[in-house]
C-alpha cells in the first residue's frame, strides 16, 4: 500500500520521526494528484433566465466558470485536454482537467489550451467549452446567455479572434464581452485609483488605474509567473537530490511551491542567517513522498535459532574442509620431498647421463632446479607447521651466493646459468637491505628532528607555536586543495578537467606510436627527464593517495602538539571541527538536521527517510525571482523596480492617490509574505515619508472570477457586450472598450 496522510501505514511509518515538530507535507500518489475540485452542484435542474450571464475566468492554468448571480464558480478545472482512442474499449475517450493525466495513455495524449499565456489551441479550447456549458446545464444548440470571458494583459488579436469564432460560430452565442482578469479583481476594492499587480500563472502584469480606468499605455509585464516558479523549484530539487529514488514530477513541484514557499521580507538577511545550521533547520519543511512498504517475513525465535545453528554448522564444515585441504597439501609435499631426495641420492650411484635423464623425466633441467624445488618445499612445510602451532614466521636469513665471485672461465654452462640466478637473487636481497637501512636512517633523522624541536619549544614556546600553526594551516590548505581538485576533475567543464584533457591531447598530438620500432629508430626520447613523468603524474594523480595519507598523519601530529602545548589552540580550531561545522551546514541543507539531540538523525537504511525531501533555502529563493529575476537568469527588472518606474511616469497627485491602492492579486499572490515584502521593497524607493498601502484579497485565485461576476450585474456590462450581429458585421477582432478591458488607449 502507499502511505498517505490518511492511511494507517503513513501513521506507523511516521512514528519513528514523531519526536520532531518540523512541518510535513505529504505528496499524494501521482495517480490522484492533484485532486480536481468537483463542481459545486449540478445545474441541469436549476435553469437560469437568459439574462443571467455566464462567467468564464479563462486562465492559462485553470478555468473557473459559473453563473453571474453566484458568489463562487460552479467548477474549477485545469486547462488540460486529452483525446485518444481506447484500444480495449474501441471507443474515443475525451478527458478534461486533471483527469487527463490519470494513466499513461491519457497523459501521453494530453495537451494544453495555451502556449504560455497566449491562446493557441482552438480545438482544445472547444473541448473545454463543451465541458463548461455541459456542466452549466446548457444543452441547447445555442447559448442564449451573455458570456463574460477574462483574458491576459495585451492579448493578441488572433487569440481573441479564435475565442470569438468559437463562441459565435460553434456555440451560436448571443453576446460576449472580454476583460483583464487582474482589473476585475481590483474592481472589488471599490477604489478609483491604484496599481494592480497581477501575479498570474505565466506572467506578471503591473497596470496603473486612474479615475476608475486601467491605463494600458502605462502597463508593464514581467515574463515570470507560477509556471516558471514551479519549473525552478523542480530544477532546484533535482540538483539537490540527484539520486532521489523516484522521479519528481511537475505537479509535485507545483504542490511544493504552493504549500511551502513564502516571500522573505528581507531576502539578503534571510540567506545570511542560513549560515547557522539551527536557523536553516528551523525553516526546514519535510516533504514525504509515497513509498511502498515491503512485506516483512517475521520469523520466530526457534527459526532464528535454527538458522544461527545452521550458519555455525556451515562454518565448522568450512573449517574442516580447509584443514583437510592443508593436510592433503602437506602429504603431497612430503611425497614430493621423498621422491626428490631419492633423485638427489641417485647421483651417487647413477652415471652422469643416466642421472641427467632421471632429472629430465622428473621435470628438471639441472640439479640446481632440483635443489631449488627441495628448498621451496621445505620452507613451505616449515611455514605450514608453524602456522598450525600459532608461531610467528622466522626472520629472513642472509642467503649465500657462492658463484658470484667465481670467474666465468672456471664455470661450466650450468654453473654460469646458476650464477646469473644468484645475481638476481642478490640484487633483490640488497634492495631489501637498503630499504631497511633507509628506514632506520629515516627513523634516526626523525628522532633527531623531534629532539631539536623539543629544544626549540622549551627555549621559545611562542615562536614554536607560531611555526606549528603555520604548518597546520599549510597542511589544511593542501588537503582542501587536493579535495577541491578531485571534485573539479569530476566535472568535465571545470578548469582542472580542461587542463587535464589538454595535457592528454598534447601527448597524442603526434598520432599513435607505431606497433614496432626499430632499435635506435624513431625514438622521441619521451620519459628520459623528470619533467616528462611529471605530465603522467598530473594526468593520473598516482601519488595523491600517498600524499593524502602523509598529510593526514602530519596534521594529527601538529594538532596533538598544539593541543598539548599551545594554550590558545582549542578543539574548535582542529581540521575535524572545521569539517564538522561545514558538514553540519550541508546536513541541515540536505536533511534538515541541525545536530541537536531533539532531531532524529538521518538513517540511510530507513525506507521512509530515503523518500523525503527537505525544503529550506528553496522556500524563499523561488519566490524571490519576482523581485530579483537575475536569480533565474532572466534579464529583466523585478516587480519593485517596475512599480517604481510606473509611479515615476505619473504626476505627483496621481501617484499619491495610486500609492494608497496598491493591490496584489493572482494565483501566486496566495504565497505568504507578499504584502510585507512588497511594502519593504517600495518603502525606500517612494518619496520620503509618503504614505502607501499594499493589500491582497483573501482568495487571490478566485477573486478575479468574483470581480467579473459583480461587474456583470452592472449596466456597464451590457454596454460592453459584442452581439452576434456586430461580430458578423465587423469581424472576429471587433471589441468594445470599457474600464476593465484591454482597449483603453489613454
Amino acid at each position: 500500500m502507499l502511505p498517505t496522510p490518511s492511511s494507517p501505514a503513513a501513521s506507523s511509518s511516521a512514528s519513528s520521526s514523531s519526536s520532531t515538530h518540523r512541518p510535513r507535507l505529504y505528496i499524494p500518489p501521482t495517480t490522484t494528484y492533484p485532486l480536481p475540485p468537483p463542481p459545486i452542484a449540478p445545474s441541469f435542474s436549476q435553469p437560469r433566465p437568459t439574462s443571467c450571464p455566464i462567467i468564464i475566468d479563462n486562465g492559462s492554468s485553470q478555468l473557473r466558470a459559473g453563473w453571474g448571480d453566484d458568489s463562487s464558480p460552479r467548477f474549477i478545472r485545469d486547462q488540460l485536454v486529452s483525446k485518444y482512442k481506447d484500444r480495449k474499449l474501441n471507443k474515443t475517450v475525451l478527458l478534461y482537467g486533471r483527469e487527463a493525466e490519470m494513466d499513461a495513455s491519457s497523459k501521453g495524449h494530453s495537451k494544453t489550451v495555451w502556449d504560455g499565456d497566449v491562446l493557441t489551441g482552438a480545438e482544445a479550447m472547444e473541448h473545454a467549452l463543451d465541458y463548461t456549458f455541459m456542466n452549466l446545464g446548457i444543452t441547447a444548440s445555442s447559448v442564449e446567455h451573455p458570456i463574460l470571458v477574462s483574458e491576459r494583459l495585451a492579448t493578441p488579436l488572433h487569440s481573441r479572434a479564435l475565442m470569438s469564432e468559437l463562441l459565435f460560430e460553434a456555440y451560436n452565442a448571443k453576446s460576449v464581452a472580454y476583460g483583464v482578469d487582474s482589473l476585475f479583481s481590483f474592481s472589488r476594492t471599490g477604489k478609483q485609483d491604484g496599481l494592480v499587480i497581477g501575479m498570474g500563472n505565466s506572467s506578471t502584469s503591473i497596470v496603473p488605474v486612474v479615475g476608475g480606468r486601467g491605463l494600458m499605455t502605462s502597463a508593464r509585464r514581467l515574463a515570470w509567473g507560477g509556471t516558471q516558479a514551479n519549473e525552478l523549484m523542480l530544477k532546484l530539487v533535482q540538483l539537490k537530490y540527484p539520486s532521489f529514488p523516484t522521479k519528481v514530477t511537475a505537479p509535485q513541484a507545483t504542490f511544493m511551491v504552493r504549500e511551502a514557499c513564502y516571500f522573505a521580507e528581507d531576502y539578503q538577511s534571510e540567506i545570511i542567517s542560513f549560515a547557522d545550521p539551527s536557523r536553516m533547520a528551523a525553516k526546514d519543511v519535510l516533504v514525504q513522498f509515497p513509498f511502498v512498504v515491503p512485506v516483512s517475513d517475521d520469523k520466530s525465535e526457534e527459526e532464528l535459532a535454527r538458522m544461527a545453528e545452521k550458519r555455525k554448522e556451515g562454518g565448522r564444515r568450512l573449517a574442516e574442509m580447509q584443514q583437510k585441504q592443508r593436510l592433503e597439501k602437506l602429504i603431497k609435499q612430503e611425497t614430493d620431498m621423498a621422491s626428490f631426495r631419492e633423485i638427489k641420492d641417485a647421483k651417487l650411484t647413477d652415471k652422469k647421463v643416466a642421472y641427467q635423464a632421471r632429472l629430465e623425466n622428473a621435470g628438471f633441467e639441472s640439479e640446481a632446479d632440483l635443489d631449488a624445488a627441495i628448498k621451496k618445499i621445505e620452507e613451505s612445510m616449515k611455514r605450514a607447521r608453524k602456522k598450525d602451532l600459532g608461531e610467528d614466521a622466522p626472520p629472513e636469513e642472509e642467503p649465500l651466493f657462492p658463484l658470484i665471485l667465481v670467474p666465468d672461465a672456471e664455470l661450466n654452462e650450468e654453473e654460469i646459468k646458476e650464477k646469473k640466478k644468484q645475481k638476481l637473487f642478490k640484487a633483490g636481497y640488497d634492495a631489501r637491505m637498503r630499504l631497511k637501512a633507509e628506514k632506520l636512517a629515516e627513523k634516526a633523522r626523525m628522532d633527531e628532528l623531534e629532539k631539536k624541536e623539543e629544544e626549540e619549544r622549551v627555549n621559545d614556546l611562542e615562536a614554536w607555536c607560531a611555526k606549528q600553526r603555520e604548518d597546520h594551516e599549510a597542511t589544511i590548505h593542501r588537503i582542501s586543495e587536493r579535495r577541491r581538485r578531485k571534485a573539479a576533475l569530476g566535472d568535465r567543464k571545470s578548469a582542472a578537467a580542461q587542463s587535464r584533457m589538454k595535457s592528454i591531447a598534447n601527448l597524442a598530438a603526434d598520432g599513435p606510436a607505431p606497433k614496432k620500432r626499430r632499435k635506435g629508430g624513431d625514438d622521441d626520447g619521451f620519459g628520459k627527464t623528470d619533467d616528462d613523468w611529471a605530465i603522467y603524474r598530473e594526468i593520473g594523480n598516482g601519488n595523491e593517495s600517498e600524499e593524502e595519507e602523509d598529510d593526514q598523519t602530519l596534521l594529527k601530529t601538529l594538532e596533538s602538539r598544539l593541543l598539548n602545548h599551545d594554550p590558545t589552540f582549542s578543539l574548535t580550531q582542529t581540521f575535524l571541527a572545521r569539517s564538522q561545522q561545514q558538514n553540519s551546514l550541508l546536513t541541515a541543507f540536505l536533511r534538515g538536521d541541525d545536530g541537536s539531540a531533539s532531531e532524529p538523525r538521518f538513517d540511510p537504511e530507513s525506507l521512509e527517510q530515503s523518500y523525503q525531501l527537505h525544503l529550506n533555502v528553496e522556500r524563499s529563493r523561488v519566490p524571490e525571482v519576482w523581485f530579483q529575476p537575475s536569480i533565474a537568469g532572466l534579464d529583466s527588472a523585478g516587480v519593485g523596480e517596475i512599480v517604481e518606474h510606473v509611479f515615476r511616469e505619473r504626476k505627483n497627485e496621481e501617484r499619491r492617490r495610486m500609492q494608497e491602492g496598491i493591490f496584489v492579486t493572482g494565483g501566486s499572490a496566495s504565497l505568504p509574505g507578499i504584502v510585507a515584502r512588497l511594502t519593504a521593497t517600495l518603502r525606500p524607493v517612494l518619496p520620503f515619508q509618503s504614505s502607501f498601502n499594499v493589500s491582497s484579497p483573501s482568495e487571490p485565485r478566485l477573486d478575479a472570477w468574483r470581480g467579473m461576476a459583480e461587474w456583470s450585474r452592472t449596466q456597464e456590462f451590457g454596454k460592453a457586450l459584442i452581439t452576434k450581429k456586430e461580430y458578423e458585421e465587423f469581424g472576429a477582432e471587433y471589441v468594445k472598450e470599457h474600464r476593465w478591458g484591454n482597449y483603453r488607449t489613454g
